[in-house]
């Protein structure tokens, strides 16, 4: 009897422990990484030359 209730409280806080971390909002609204977004990127020379240095390094042949 005693391990049966260990096992049914073990039960109940690991759902309860699921379903409370499941519920942020963190996990659901991730920002990717390495990603630099247009709005903030183009802002001087460098950035655009930088852009169209990326851009053209994979025409490049090896």
């Amino acid at each position: 009897m005693k391990t049966k209730n260990i096992i049914i409280c073990g039960i109940s806080m690991l759902i309860l422990s699921v379903a409370a971390t499941s519920c942020k909002k963190s996990f659901v609204e991730l920002t990717p990484k390495g990603i630099i977004p247009v709005n903030t990127f183009y802002n001087t020379e460098i950035d655009i030359r930088s852009a169209l240095t990326g851009a053209y390094s994979s025409l490049r042949p090896i």
